[in-house]
């Protein structure tokens, strides 16, 4: 992992950002908040190699409302207290009762076998009742410029390799891009303010349609988001590569689970069958 690596400022602005978004939706802090707060993670000695760090800080934060059952952002630190991060993650997901997407988003310094990118997409379960066009509505000229500022960042050829697991979920406004390779600084600069002025344009997308939705009167309907984010977790936990870095990264099955089940997701896994 690189120790120059220079991504302008942008992780740490988006992490800043991001609680302005919800301001009209009177989020509350989730109790496991005070469990993460300064939380130091040790890492295991294949890590300390590959990281070139002892340890890192775990920044976290998650809310809640009447409208999103979860808003949360997690954030490492390399050599805890430095600012040098290495991603910022996010996720929002609306309340049960709330027939809508998910969003889920993360961009990451380049590690050992993955290079640098930014992921970001609107995670449909029911696509049948409601299209992402329908969604927004009066916001889809957000989402199209959006789209347009980061066209030419866009992944072509390796394109959803990472995340087969997820196609059935994933949507056609899919943000997927690849860091710049061997490009100078005004390039990578160029990159960076492509990506956080995306990120910008779509969480007020997101939060200008979510506050205009309405609540599914129907206990089917929100039974059945419960059990349709179940399953989308279950499919993360078995197959995403970033659950294996953070197994590794915790080594402790008790606060990873804490950290993703109940922090990040907030769901359970599906009971076996």
């Amino acid at each position: 992992m690189k120790k120059n690596y220079n991504d302008f400022g942008t992780f740490k602005k988006m992490r800043e950002a991001f609680p302005g978004y919800f301001t009209s939706f009177d989020l509350k802090e989730r109790e496991v908040n005070r469990f993460f707060e300064n939380y130091i993670v040790k890492l295991g000695f294949l890590l300390k190699l590959a990281m070139k760090t002892k340890k890192v800080e775990l920044l976290m934060k998650t809310w809640e409302s009447k409208v999103f059952d979860n808003v949360v952002y997690s954030q490492f630190d390399l050599d805890p207290g430095t600012q040098y991060y290495m991603d910022f993650t996010f996720m929002i997901k609306p309340a049960p009762s709330y027939d809508a997407p998910f969003i889920h988003g993360d961009i990451l310094m380049p590690m050992t076998g993955v290079k640098g990118l930014f992921h970001m997409d609107f995670y449909c379960f029911n696509p049948r009742e409601y299209d992402i066009e329908q969604f927004f509505g009066q916001d889809m000229d957000k989402i199209t410029k959006a789209l347009q500022i980061v066209q030419k960042y866009q992944k072509i050829d390796d394109r959803g390799k990472l995340t087969k697991h997820l196609d059935q979920y994933k949507s056609r406004f899919r943000i997927e891009l690849k860091e710049p390779q061997k490009a100078t600084e005004a390039e990578r600069k160029a990159y960076f303010d492509a990506s956080y002025e995306c990120f910008d344009l779509t969480l007020r997308a997101y939060c200008s349609a979510m506050s205009r939705r309405t609540p599914v009167q129907s206990t089917e309907v929100m039974d059945r988001n419960v059990r349709a984010m179940q399953d989308f977790v279950s499919i993360l936990f078995k197959k995403d590569i970033a659950i294996r870095l953070g197994k590794m990264m915790f080594n402790n099955k008790e606060v990873f689970n804490r950290y993703f089940l109940n922090a990040f997701w907030r769901t359970e896994l599906p009971p076996q069958k």
